[in-house]
């Protein structure tokens, strides 16, 4: 490592954009991410509070609310403020920038801002960032060409996470967070307690029928186990639904055909509402993306076009694909347990081609690794580590920040976009003022795919932040 292009004071490199001293520049971090962390994390405690009804009580919004907020918020700016006033020192200290520098001054703000929240939140916090860090590790071994790039690796890696989860949900649904068991029960169902959306469908899908005179008595009322030559359909004829329910070991009370098909429209339902929902709400807070044609023109494609239609797909695919299938394994292996679950989740996971959404694949890969953790633990497979949460939250954060800085390429642009926001842009300068240094340290192919993400995405995020920073 050539020492003379990173003999530099830190307000030369690191923070020369904001004409501030080391104490300045980390006290303005905190600021910042504080500010903005609140603005993420206020919204996301409400809709909590609003779902349980408890942010109608003063005392929770006191007790509960407000502090959840703070320690939230205060983590993230503890974080960010001791990662650059570590980096100041120990730059100084050694008169240059070395690499290990950007991973000890992660060590001291993770440890810290991890010991600022609730230990409720510990073990969620870990999950998230160990999925992201791993995540990191992959795209550090194969941009150095020692991992090849995996083909269709984010479908493979959910349709693996939807099987071990719906596996579970058959194994024992105890060991399900309220997040993924949440999902799964929403998306696939519960085979034995259709909720309220399912029977909705299931008694206008007998309507459309007795419309064209083929309805025959509705099945709802009759006992789990009873012989599918008795059970009705609301899309079948009697004759028909004989020849498809050759199986009794499915707990629905509808024929087999019926319980896929229900998961086609479901889903394709929750899908599409969802896509055109999270579309049109910000945009109606906003008035002025309408002013335009152009700006109305595109809220009306994504709201109601193709990405709506795909999502509505993804979510049909998976919902009635899984249940087709289930069904299907039980009359050819003649058995019912996790397996069928498994694989049939896992065909139908496939369909997540249709998404293709990294965070999404990544965030129900790491919800799937810690219920098998949660398994392993109850059997005595592996041994619980003393502040095991803390050490793997560090650990992940560590890999993590030294991606951010040293090779950014190897972050999911939704991450770093989200680290940039936080700190208003602060991270895209800090990039932006020592490229010259990370273009001399890197080599090989890491260099050649850090140039090409620097030459592609660095205008993105400088560009909403460029009246803060002078150039």
């Amino acid at each position: 490592m050539s020492k003379e292009l990173f003999r530099h004071a830190c307000s030369e490199l690191d923070h020369s954009f904001t004409f501030a001293s080391c104490n300045k520049h980390a006290w303005l971090c905190f600021q910042t991410a504080f500010q903005n962390s609140a603005k993420i994390y206020g919204p996301l405690f409400l809709i909590t509070g609003i779902l349980t009804r408890k942010i109608f009580s003063p005392k929770y919004v006191v007790t509960h609310f407000v502090p959840s907020v703070c320690r939230s918020s205060a983590m993230i700016a503890i974080i960010g403020s001791l990662w650059i006033r570590v980096a100041c020192l120990l730059n100084t200290a050694n008169g240059a920038h070395f690499r290990y520098h950007y991973w000890l001054n992660t060590l001291v703000g993770a440890t810290l801002g991890i010991l600022a929240e609730k230990k409720e939140r510990h073990a969620e916090l870990a999950v998230y960032v160990t999925q992201n860090a791993v995540d990191n590790v992959y795209r550090m071994l194969a941009n150095r060409n020692i991992l090849p790039h995996i083909e269709h690796g984010l479908t493979l890696m959910y349709a693996c996470a939807m099987g071990i989860l719906y596996a579970f949900q058959k194994y024992d649904r105890k060991l399900l967070g309220s997040s993924e068991g949440a999902f799964v029960n929403t998306v696939v169902g519960i085979e034995d307690q259709p909720d309220a959306m399912e029977r909705f469908l299931a008694q206008q899908l007998r309507m459309i029928k007795s419309v064209f005179r083929l309805a025959v008595a509705p099945s709802s009322d009759l006992p789990v186990g009873t012989p599918k030559e008795h059970v009705s359909s609301p899309l079948l004829s009697p004759k028909f639904a004989a020849h498809v329910n050759l199986t009794r070991l499915c707990c629905h009370k509808s024929t087999c055909v019926d319980f896929g098909l229900l998961g086609y429209v479901k889903g394709f339902l929750i899908g599409y509402s969802f896509k055109s929902l999270t579309t049109l709400i910000p945009a109606l807070v906003k008035p002025s993306k309408f002013t335009t044609a152009a700006g109305r023109s595109k809220i009306i494609t994504k709201c109601f076009g193709h990405p709506a239609v795909r999502l509505g797909l993804f979510l049909s695919l998976m919902s009635g694909g899984t249940r087709s299938i289930q069904c299907l394994l039980r009359q050819i292996r003649g058995k019912e347990d996790p397996v069928n679950n498994f694989v049939a989740a896992f065909i139908g996971g496939l369909s997540f081609h249709l998404s293709g959404s990294l965070d999404f694949s990544a965030y129900v890969f790491s919800k799937a690794a810690d219920t098998f953790y949660k398994f392993s633990k109850a059997k005595g497979y592996v041994t619980p580590l003393p502040h095991g949460k803390v050490i793997t939250f560090v650990l992940s954060t560590m890999v993590i920040f030294y991606n951010l800085y040293w090779e950014p390429h190897n972050v999911r642009p939704s991450y770093f976009g989200y680290m940039n926001s936080v700190t208003d842009g602060i991270w895209a300068q800090m990039i932006k003022s020592s490229h010259e240094m990370r273009c001399q340290e890197l080599s090989g192919p890491n260099l050649a795919n850090y140039l090409q993400w620097y030459q592609n995405s660095m205008k993105k995020y400088l560009r909403p932040f460029a009246s803060l920073y002078p150039k």
